[in-house]
């Protein structure tokens, strides 16, 4: 008998009929989540070995293979209030950043409140596991563990790669270390093997980072969702709907015109825009540009490939956390942002990525390699 028989077999009296008098309504609802789980863990499988092969910078399913060994938590079928439009994707590392973690823990807090459906990636064994399990009894959700050494931007890159990054790191005295660019670059990555699974079934998604609401007053209330409006009746289904935080010339050293915090879109226009941006990325790489900051990244994406971005300006710009209430249906962003410099066509040629290949940065240049064993760089 299987364990999901096995657990239904307690729930059914003879007749067929749940028994009432056998167990407390709390039991039931333990056992259902059960029955649950498994049918999720089932279906996960399922679809992670019918995954195909990931794209660069992926080499393996390491990210989704975090999603199918996660604990399912907070998802009771007799509770059927959650919204289904869209998966909420976010992730927490604790490392030294301009921020500390008694912010964190607050602001985290009122993310944990809504009532979407969930994808937290975290390390596993610490303090914020206990955190997320705690806050997230309510609506559906997924605690993916995965080391922060283990995640792709760790693992495809060597260190020696990411100590230059740090070295022409115009701001590497507020960032700190190169550990920022690596979470912040792993954001369409934790995003592709979500959409892939997507164990809520949604045909939404949100990547939000753990600490977007800085003010109360802009997050939700405990078990109301973030997203109240239809994303796609308002933006292209091939587009993925982001925020004109700034409007920085293309002169600038350090252009930032896209808020990396939070993007919004279905399943399709974040595939779409996950090709291009690490397109854009390594376009930058082969020729030693700084691809630390995602936001510089994902504005030079969105300018070159103006079919795959629908960038919302909230009325004025460094609005840093407008996306928030534009989501809850006090702002209209079915229109794009007139002062976004978008290129009339893409390039022609842009950098080939290089496809299951590691890369270092070795004796002043940037070098890939098939196996990481094979870089010497002494």
């Amino acid at each position: 008998m299987s364990e999901k028989d096995s657990i239904m077999n307690k729930l059914i009296s003879d007749d067929g009929i749940a028994s009432q008098s056998s167990q407390s309504k709390d039991e039931e609802r333990q056992h259902i989540h059960q029955i649950n789980a498994l049918d999720m863990k089932s279906k996960l499988q399922t679809r992670y070995d019918d995954l195909p092969s990931p794209p660069w910078p992926q080499l393996d399913h390491r990210i989704a293979k975090a999603i199918l060994d996660g604990t399912i938590i907070g998802f009771d079928p007799s509770q059927v209030s959650f919204d289904a439009s869209n998966t909420i994707v976010t992730a927490y590392y604790q490392f030294t950043s301009k921020h500390g973690v008694g912010e964190y823990e607050k602001w985290f807090t009122r993310l944990l409140r809504a009532s979407e459906p969930m994808i937290i990636f975290l390390e596993p064994g610490s303090s914020w596991y206990d955190f997320v399990l705690k806050q997230r009894t309510h609506a559906p959700t997924i605690i993916a563990p995965i080391q922060f050494n283990e995640l792709v931007m760790s693992t495809t890159f060597t260190t020696e790669f990411w100590d230059f990054m740090f070295s022409i790191d115009l701001e590497a005295s507020v960032h700190k270390s190169s550990n920022v660019y690596k979470i912040w670059n792993e954001k369409l990555i934790l995003m592709y093997a979500s959409i892939h699974l997507n164990p809520f079934e949604t045909p939404n998604f949100v990547w939000m980072d753990a600490g977007y609401f800085r003010n109360d007053r802009d997050a939700p209330e405990l078990n109301t969702p973030v997203v109240k409006i239809n994303i796609t009746e308002s933006v292209p289904e091939e587009k993925l709907l982001l925020l004109h935080v700034r409007n920085d010339p293309l002169s600038s050293p350090s252009r930032v015109n896209i808020a990396g915090n939070s993007f919004v879109g279905s399943g399709k226009s974040f595939l779409t825009i996950y090709e291009k941006y690490y397109e854009t990325f390594w376009d930058w790489v082969s020729i030693e540009k700084f691809i630390g900051s995602d936001q510089f990244v994902m504005t030079e994406t969105c300018r070159r490939y103006k079919a795959y971005c629908h960038p919302f300006l909230p009325g004025r710009f460094k609005s840093w956390f407008g996306l928030a209430l534009a989501l809850s249906g006090k702002r209209d962003v079915s229109q794009v942002s007139p002062e976004f410099l978008f290129l009339d066509e893409p390039p022609s040629n842009p950098a080939i990525v290089p496809s299951g290949k590691y890369i270092s940065y070795c004796r002043n240049e940037i070098i890939t390699s098939p196996s990481i064993q094979d870089f010497n760089c002494e």
